[in-house]
């Protein structure tokens, strides 16, 4: 058999598999954190003293918000706040030593304590105070 037949040969190449491990701890963290941070935000309608009214409604501090991550920070709606006790309680900052209207922010540069005179939001709101 000069010239020979020629068989085709399949050859089978096996995807390799690559596995990604997660760690679900820092996941839980980071995910708290955000929601905590973003959606727990004061809104820019006055001042933070105003007979219980002021932003947000509805009460924040819920056991679980405690913060001990880093002792101030601008939310991702743009709010500053800062750590106000020894277990990650933490508070909005408002202008006039906490009196006036709450202090916004585009980085967390701008929320340093003692930077300004503001300070943990007073008054009657649910907002204000020190609490988680």
């Amino acid at each position: 058999m000069h010239g020979g037949s020629k068989i085709p040969v399949l050859v089978q190449v096996k995807p390799r598999q690559t596995t990604m491990k997660l760690n679900f701890g820092i996941i839980l963290i980071i995910t708290q954190a955000t929601t905590i941070l973003s959606t727990a935000t004061p809104r820019d309608d006055g001042p933070a003293d105003i007979d219980g009214k002021s932003p947000p409604a509805k009460d924040l501090f819920a056991p679980e918000s405690c913060w001990t991550r880093s002792p101030y920070g601008c939310s991702d709606s743009r709010w500053c706040w800062k750590q106000c006790g020894p277990n990650g309680e933490w508070c909005w900052l408002a202008k006039n030593w906490g009196k006036g209207e709450w202090k916004s922010c585009s980085r967390a540069s701008d929320c340093v304590p003692g930077s300004d005179n503001s300070d943990c939001g007073q008054g009657n709101c649910k907002a204000c105070g020190c609490s988680c």
